[in-house]
């Protein structure tokens, strides 16, 4: 919000499927993971594109990641997710990879044009 700074930023690092599998089946299918993967030897490659109910899955399961990674005394700040593609000429493999920014939030309440020194 405004006003609003962060002290103490750290990210989670790059979080992939693989770090955060769940024992229940994914209800689209796709593999077992808080995150989205999908992978497959036919071919030809599908060109895959998420439903909004899809993306609101992944999302809320995002919000649960942001928590497992969480450290201690601090907020999450955002969320980055990008996709990848691993092509090969015998199976092709299709993921989400995540990473999570925290902070200690601090709401200073004025702008910080008009704080005494030393805070502006």
């Amino acid at each position: 919000g405004s006003n609003t700074y962060w002290f103490y930023i750290t990210t989670s690092g790059v979080i992939t499927p693989d770090m955060v599998n769940i024992i229940t089946p994914n209800p689209y299918t796709f593999g077992s993971s808080l995150l989205f993967e999908d992978g497959g030897n036919t071919f030809p490659e599908p060109e895959e594109c998420l439903s909004p109910e899809m993306m609101n899955y992944y999302l809320t399961n995002l919000r649960q990641i942001g928590q497992m990674y969480k450290p201690l005394n601090r907020q999450i700040m955002n969320y980055y997710v990008e996709d990848e593609m691993v092509p090969s000429t015998q199976s092709w493999y299709h993921y989400h990879q995540a990473e999570v920014k925290y902070g200690l939030p601090c709401n200073i309440g004025q702008p910080p044009s008009i704080l005494p020194v030393p805070h502006n």
